[in-house]
């Protein structure tokens, strides 16, 4: 843009009106356009006037002006000055064309323009400025006379350096300067003088300035008396970012601001003060750029347009005000407002651990490249205005932003992380955890957007990366037991599962299987403490675990634990040997040998040739429990309980339950043993006891022993009373039909045939019986007998059982009164008779005791005689008919008598002997210890000694010692014959809880290293030497096969 240009007219160019002011007057000839003079100050009158016309002047066109001629030296050329004063009319003034400039744009000045610059001054322009500011009042008074324009005119030619007067006071000249007055060079020196104490001065908005018209190099050039403009205004910090200066913004000192004209040249430059004010005073109307520049340590906010008009950011471009002034404007407020910049930054590291948090030592990552959005001049992130910018991480992968707008969001975006590496879990521990986590989203690297207050530096925002980890490893068949994997077979299909926390504390669970290798992996894992178990396959056995090369802990079985996997590890050969199983088995055989008063068990059960150990009958046995102990037991006698004097004797213990008992006894009645009683006194049979001082005893209140008893007996009729009899067999040439058969009829039974055998025999007639039954047998045989005439136990036994005149059943053979067990309901006796030969033996025990007599006759119970008195109740809490026996008179029992009839009496010559079973007889073999103590089994494969009826207790000890489980584990005994197995037996587990003793994980199996407890026990019935050999047979457990192993243990009865 040029400077302005114009045309002009020049008019009354003496410039003397005496009615008004000059621009209003005009020589006769001219035609003077009625237009309002520009910036008419009071009573000054001026050289002379021009008229500016023309489109290119903007605020100075069609306007008078007061105006001064700036070299006496030059005319205005084209004769008007002649005209005028030949006082010629006929001729108008001339159009001039010219070009206007400030007074204080030196620089753009033509040459030929005097300023009356000197080495010391470069111009005298400001101080004419000064002059023309003055009216003729206020220069009167300062100089004390009265000044005139002439006077006014010759001073600024003094001051422009034309000081010759002999110029000036040439004839044209001097006319038109004294219109107004002589001109006295005193007051011209005094103006000088005035002027030159105003040097600088800069006229503010509507002051006068003079504006210099350049009509060309030879012509005069002419200062217009005209209007000065201002433009003004703030730079200051926006510290509440409203865009606006407002309460609490700050402005800034010393910052730069130049002004260019509309051509772009440089008008003037200028610093703010300490309230960051700025101004350009002096100003001709026109269009001027404000530029600032821009002040360290802040960045731009708003530019804001002042009072004048124009533009802010013309173009977009920041820092710059495009101002259009008019004449004599005043323009303020052309601020610049300016943030103080915002940064923001961290570090993109290596997340070694893979925790999500920036622990000492972990690396950080140079050379890669961070993007930072910006939300552009709408400072929101999503627009499309939307900014981006770039640095690169440095040496420690630190990275900045800096110059950041305040309010407006950001986002940084880690795009170039190393190849293969994940971002670590973001966020971790929120907040507080803030400048130690990583920031970037796993899935896109972005970090949360971020709005940056006025002078922050937010380091927060950082990204954590590490390399995926591996774990790697083998299941596979360790031939050598070593746990090391050299060229050994893979196991394919076996499921491996990882389990663990990775570095953030997040749970993690995979799993997989191995391929047909026996190789399995787990890629992409983050850093983190792991554990890998091995599901164990099947038909293997577990080897030796093997941690791999990240280490590990392997004290579990199939476990590999505390692997701690870094960024990029590789952890390999984390492996598991396994061994095909190979299965093994130990067997200890230990004997014991307890003595016991009496044989008790199940009698009538054995069926070998063993003594030691007969195995199982083909027809049941009973077990009487623990009656076989005793004498006599009486659990009713409610009604009566009659034991009287005038007998042979009694040898052997006696119970009774006394609770119910109506004991009563009379005269003397010789006893030998001891009277049990669940009551606290035994009534009148304490006399009994008390008759047979030194050899009898009592023992009072035996609740739990008296219950028992009665258990006992119950039971045993019961079994008795569920036996089917033994079907019609042929003995010695004789067949007998044992479902119904008499008394009579048995008489001459022989069942001796080297096996032991249990008979039961239903005897339905001839229950009074007179003469002998003889019975001959093997020692281990037991003959069953059910007295009842209907063979019916249901409905209670039927008939009365009466022994008299010396009958009775006879032992013969190996049989002893011990080989029979009776089961009658009422039973009688009467004397007469001779004792039978079998019998004999055991009677002579009762001559022995003190008071005792010989037995000579009577009626013989042999054997042990369980009754309930003749069937005439219903008992609902036995299950049984019960009722009262008949007085016994001369009734001698050898053996034992367990009665439960409500009434009983034992008169003259009644007696009794206690029996024990025969050894050979009672079967014990299934009944183990209990309580079950494996420090009391007694002896080894050496030999155990004992004596008849001692009882005999074989311990097996098997132990696994392969290393597969075992089931179906089978202890089998020879029963020391080895050349018959049909007489060998199976011992019985020790258990526990419903568990084998021994099973410690109680799982059904006999694991690797388990050892369990078996038993079989019997009473020594024949003397000699016995040596049994034990074997065990299992099978292994996902293997087709068993195992067997043998011990022997030797035993010496005398």
């Amino acid at each position: 843009m040029s400077q302005p240009t114009g045309t002009f007219k020049i008019y009354n160019p003496y410039g003397v009106n005496a009615a008004s002011d000059d621009q209003l007057g005009g020589w006769p000839w001219d035609t003077v356009p009625a237009i309002t003079p520009q910036n008419s100050q009071e009573s000054l009158r001026s050289y002379f006037d021009i008229y500016m016309t023309g489109s290119s002047l903007g605020g100075y066109a069609n306007t008078w002006y007061d105006a001064w001629c700036m070299n006496p030296n030059v005319s205005i050329t084209g004769g008007y000055a002649a005209n005028i004063l030949n006082n010629n009319p006929a001729i108008a003034s001339p159009t001039y064309t010219a070009t206007l400039y400030s007074s204080y744009q030196l620089n753009l000045l033509p040459s030929y323009i005097p300023t009356g610059a000197t080495s010391s001054d470069p111009s005298k322009l400001d101080e004419i400025n000064w002059l023309l500011n003055q009216s003729s009042a206020s220069l009167g008074s300062q100089v004390g006379a009265t000044v005139n324009y002439g006077e006014r005119q010759v001073a600024m030619w003094h001051l422009l350096g034309y000081t010759n007067d002999s110029v000036w006071n040439s004839g044209y000249t001097l006319l038109s300067l004294t219109k107004d007055g002589a001109i006295d060079g005193n007051v011209v020196n005094s103006l000088v003088t005035l002027a030159d104490a105003h040097d600088g001065f800069v006229p503010a908005a509507g002051q006068t300035l003079g504006v210099i018209l350049d009509l060309g190099p030879n012509y005069q050039p002419l200062i217009l008396h005209t209007q000065a403009s201002t433009l003004a205004g703030t730079v200051y910090h926006d510290k509440d970012n409203s865009g606006s200066f407002s309460t609490g913004d700050a402005g800034l000192v010393n910052v730069t601001l130049t002004l260019k004209d509309g051509s772009g040249n440089v008008v003037g430059t200028t610093v703010t003060d300490s309230s960051g004010h700025y101004s350009f005073d002096g100003l001709m109307a026109g269009t001027y750029t404000i530029i600032e520049t821009q002040p360290a340590g802040f960045i731009d906010n708003k530019e804001t347009l002042g009072s004048q008009g124009g533009t802010a950011n013309p173009g977009g471009a920041n820092d710059v005000i495009l101002a259009t002034l008019g004449v004599g404007v005043n323009g303020v407020s052309n601020n610049f407002g300016e943030l103080q910049p915002a940064s923001l930054g961290d570090r993109l590291w290596i997340d070694a651990n893979g925790n999500g948090k920036q622990d000492a030592g972990e690396a950080g990552i140079p050379g890669h490249i961070v993007t930072l959005i910006g939300g552009g001049a709408d400072g929101v992130i999503g627009t499309a205005d939307d900014t981006t910018q770039t640095v690169t991480t440095g040496a420690d992968g630190i990275y900045q932003f800096t110059n950041l707008t305040p309010g407006q969001q950001y986002q940084v975006v880690f795009g170039d992380i190393p190849a293969g590496t994940v971002f670590t879990t973001a966020d971790v521990g929120g907040n507080g955890n803030d400048l130690i986590d990583s920031d970037a989203a796993p899935a896109t690297g972005k970090t949360p957007i971020a709005t940056l207050a006025q002078g922050e530096n937010n380091t927060t925002l950082d990204a954590g990366v590490y390399t995926p980890a591996k774990l790697s490893g083998y299941v596979y068949q360790d031939l050598g037991n070593d746990g090391v994997r050299n060229s050994e077979p893979g196991i394919g299909g076996v499921t491996l599962t990882l389990t663990g926390t990775d570095g953030a504390g997040n749970a993690v669970t995979l799993a997989t299987t191995t391929d047909g290798n026996g190789y399995y992996h787990f890629d992409n894992l983050a850093p983190g403490t792991y554990q890998v178990v091995e599901t164990q396959p099947a038909s293997y056995l577990d080897g030796k675990d093997t941690a791999g090369s990240a280490g590990g802990n392997t004290s579990t079985n199939d476990v590999i634990s505390q692997i701690s996997l870094a960024s990029g590890t590789n952890s390999i050969e984390n492996n598991f040997g396994e061994l095909l199983p190979s299965g093994n088995i130990a067997l200890d055989k230990t004997v014991r040998i307890d003595h016991v008063d009496c044989p008790a068990g199940v009698i009538g059960s054995g069926s070998d040739a063993n003594p030691a150990m007969p195995g199982v009958q083909p027809a049941s046995g009973v077990n009487l429990g623990a009656l076989t102990e005793y004498l006599f037991y009486f659990g009713n006698g409610s009604t009566d309980a009659n034991w009287q004097g005038a007998t042979k004797g009694f040898v052997g213990d006696v119970a009774v339950n006394g609770i119910l008992a109506s004991e009563r006894t009379s005269g003397g009645v010789p006893y030998a043993g001891t009277i049990f009683t669940n009551d606290a006194t035994l009534g009148a049979w304490q006399g009994i006891v008390n008759q047979n001082a030194g050899q009898a005893s009592a023992q009072y209140n035996q609740t739990s022993l008296i219950s028992g008893l009665q258990g006992d007996l119950v039971n045993a009729l019961h079994q008795i009373n569920g036996l089917g009899a033994t079907p019609t067999s042929t003995f010695n040439g004789t067949a007998y039909n044992f479902s119904s058969i008499s008394s009579t009829a048995l008489n001459g039974l022989n069942t001796q045939d080297g096996v032991n055998e249990t008979i039961v025999i239903n005897v339905t007639s001839d229950l009074q019986v007179s003469k002998l039954i003889n019975i001959t047998g093997d020692a281990g045989d037991v003959f069953i007998l059910r007295w009842d005439t209907d063979a019916n136990p249901a409905n209670g036994y039927q008939g009365q059982v009466k022994f008299q005149s010396g009958g009775g059943i006879n032992p013969l053979g190996g049989l002893t009164a011990g080989s029979f067990i009776n089961a009658a309901g009422d039973i009688n006796a009467s004397g007469g008779g001779s004792t039978p030969s079998g019998l004999s033996g055991a009677l002579s025990q009762i001559k022995a005791i003190d008071g005792g007599q010989a037995v000579a006759g009577g009626g013989f119970f042999t054997g042990y005689w369980l009754t309930t008195g003749a069937p005439t109740t219903y008992d609902a809490s036995t299950g049984l008919w019960v009722g009262a026996t008949a007085p016994l008179s001369n009734g001698i029992f050898v053996g034992g008598w367990y009665s439960l009839a409500t009434k009983f009496s034992m008169t003259s010559g009644t007696s009794g002997v206690h029996v024990c079973p025969d050894a050979c007889t009672v079967e014990v073999s299934s009944q183990v210890d209990n309580p079950f103590n494996p420090n009391n089994i007694g002896s080894g494969s050496g030999s155990a000694s004992g004596t008849i009826d001692d009882l005999v207790t074989y311990t097996y000890k098997v132990t696994n010692t392969g290393s597969v489980a075992l089931t179906n584990v089978v202890v089998r005994d020879d029963n020391a014959t080895p050349q018959n197995a049909a007489d060998d037996f199976t011992a019985t587990a020790v258990m526990a809880n419903g568990y084998h003793v021994g099973d410690t994980n109680q799982n059904g199996s006999l694991d690797p290293n388990e050892s369990w407890y078996y038993q079989a026990k019997d009473y020594a019935c024949h003397s000699g030497d016995f040596t049994n050999i034990a074997s065990v047979t299992a099978t292994e457990v996902g293997i087709v096969g068993s195992v067997t192993a043998s011990a022997q243990a030797a035993v010496h009865i005398a």
